[in-house]
């Protein structure tokens, strides 16, 4: 309700500063208000919506006068006195008096001239500036001691009354509670005979200002006291390395509660509970936690305004837990740790992905609790709880190497074979589920880079540079989860073409010498050309395999023999060449 009143209150306060109020406030607190040449008397000169004001002729000016009501500020000398509303315009002759109701908050002039038509605007118009305010209801908090006993705090920031009266709703008379205008708040108390719930009416008058009963009052319920319920903290949960929430039973209104901590040198303060903005739950952030390792008491404390008496909930633990690698080669071993206090501890609970998991008798993990697991999916959200005086202590919720930080153990080197002119990879079985292989070369640059990746168990390079004389290979590898392995050890080729030339082939089909070609190995823009006997031309070709199949012109080529001759560049840059006879057999 406060926040309500006060959130009020500011808006109200911020439009009368626009339209000039509080100045006009300050000059209209007079006992019965005169008109500027005293041609005319009010009764008040401000006050709330649905004002109610009366004029009075005051024979000062013995002529007849024409008033208006809601003049103009900005046109004051206008000679058209509007009719509308009812009885915002007439005459009237000393001793008379004229009522009149403002029902829009503003600030108007009531107006009025001389009807003897004679002088200048200025010496026929007397003027009386009102000023009209909204409804709003008084800034005021109620606060409970003990002994029946009930505080009201005034807050004047936002308020421009003078006094107040204080209904206290036991049937006590009302009280009339002045306002200190060198105080910025005050506090007045009251005693109760009996104890119960009462409804306090707090209501703003302005001692000489008008129409107090249509300004809002405010009704504060409270229930009053002899004694102090101990509060009733149900959980406390770490949230993070520095943060903890606590849920607790709804606070009282009216009462001070105050969030203590124990950090093994007696409790201390932790945080402020406010019934209206933490009603059952707060989280505290306090960058002097460390919730990965110690464990800390906690309690809620409760006390009257008058701090005459006070009550304390039941004291709960947090629970530290954290978890460390064991070791990792066909398994993933993971190390859980917990610590909480050991008043009133009977058990704690382990729990993994949300289901119970294991329980324990010992309130910290002297020994750290093992998991063997097999693949990175079995690293699951883990944590630990306990009931300790009827208060749930959960730790944070952690989840061993989470964002793939996990490394793994790296595999065997890969088996490397020199295959016609590539190389080819095989790939050796990793310890948990892959996710791919990650090959890296070292060829004609000094150091490891990474050419390729797969999923297959085979891989074949055919992108290895010219002048390269090894080639030299490592793997590593990512699971299921992204996490990535070592590199494992390296695996060289030598890829130096040593150049072997058959004296004879047989191309009959039998999968057995069908091809007139060189031996394995990787050569630089290669040229084998082929010549019959006749010196003309039979095949050409800049590619080392698979050779020539024995067609010409898509026919068998006759028995015989044919002369070749091949050029190249080798691992050194250095220009080779060849030419000799073979023979066709057939």
């Amino acid at each position: 309700m406060q926040s309500k009143v006060l959130y009020h209150l500011s808006k109200l306060i911020k439009k009368a500063a626009y339209v000039g109020l509080f100045l006009l406030i300050g000059l209209g607190l007079q006992a019965q208000e005169v008109s500027q040449k005293g041609w005319f008397s009010a009764d008040f000169d401000f006050g709330c919506r649905n004002l109610t004001i009366t004029i009075t002729h005051t024979g000062v000016n013995s002529g007849d006068l024409q008033f208006n009501f809601e003049g103009d500020p900005n046109d004051p000398f206008n000679l058209f006195f509007d009719p509308n509303p009812a009885g915002n315009s007439g005459n009237f002759s000393s001793g008379q008096t004229r009522t009149f109701t403002y029902t829009t908050p503003g600030t108007y002039i009531i107006r009025v001239v001389d009807l003897s038509n004679t002088g200048s605007p200025a010496d026929r118009f007397d003027f009386l500036t009102i000023t009209v305010l909204d409804r709003f209801s008084p800034s005021v908090a109620a606060r409970i001691c003990s002994n029946n006993e009930v505080r009201l705090f005034f807050d004047y920031a936002f308020d421009p009354f003078e006094s107040f009266d204080i209904d206290y709703g036991d049937g006590t008379p009302i009280v009339n509670f002045v306002k200190d205008v060198n105080a910025n708040n005050a506090s007045t108390p009251h005693t109760y005979a009996v104890n119960g719930v009462y409804d306090i009416t707090v209501t703003g008058i302005f001692s000489t200002g008008g129409n107090n009963a249509d300004c809002n009052s405010v009704t504060i319920r409270v229930s009053t006291l002899e004694t102090i319920d101990p509060p009733i903290l149900n959980a406390i949960t770490v949230v993070d390395q520095t943060n903890i929430s606590f849920d607790y039973d709804p606070i009282m209104d009216g009462l001070l509660y105050f969030l203590e901590i124990d950090r093994g040198n007696g409790f201390e303060a932790f945080a402020d509970l406010d019934p209206l903005i933490n009603p059952t739950t707060i989280t505290v952030e306090d960058l002097s936690l460390d919730n990965n390792q110690e464990t800390y008491d906690f309690r809620i404390r409760a006390t009257d305004i008058c701090n005459s008496i006070q009550a304390n909930s039941s004291t709960g633990s947090s629970i530290a837990t954290d978890f460390s690698l064991n070791n990792i080669d066909t398994t993933i071993d993971i190390d859980y740790t917990w610590n909480t206090s050991p008043d009133n501890f009977t058990q704690i609970d382990f729990f993994i992905n949300n289901t119970l998991s294991a329980s324990f008798n010992e309130p910290s993990s002297t020994i750290p609790h093992t998991i063997n697991h097999t693949n990175c999916a079995q690293l699951l959200p883990f944590f630990f709880q306990t009931v300790t005086n009827g208060i749930v202590s959960t730790s944070q919720t952690l989840t061993p190497f989470p964002n793939s930080s996990l490394v793994l153990p790296a595999t065997d080197a890969p088996l490397a074979e020199l295959v016609g002119g590539s190389i080819q990879l095989t790939l050796p079985n990793t310890n948990f589920p892959l996710g791919e292989y990650q090959i890296l070369r070292r060829d004609v640059n000094a150091t490891f880079n990474q050419i390729a990746t797969t999923t297959l168990s085979n891989y074949i390079d055919t992108t290895v540079p010219q002048g390269t004389a090894e080639a030299c290979y490592q793997i590593r590898y990512t699971d299921e989860c992204g996490n990535l392995s070592m590199i494992s050890q390296e695996v060289c080729v030598i890829i130096e073409a040593k150049l072997g030339i058959p004296t004879a082939f047989t191309p009959n089909g039998d999968n057995i010498n069908d091809f007139f070609t060189v031996t394995d190995g990787i050569y630089n823009n290669f040229q084998m050309l082929i010549y019959n006997r006749w010196g003309s031309l039979v095949f050409q070709t800049n590619n080392p395999s698979p050779g020539w199949n024995g067609t010409f012109e898509g026919t068998e080529a006759p028995s015989g023999s044919y002369s070749y001759r091949i050029t190249f560049q080798n691992a050194d840059n250095s220009r080779v060449n060849r030419s000799g006879t073979f023979v066709l057999i057939r």
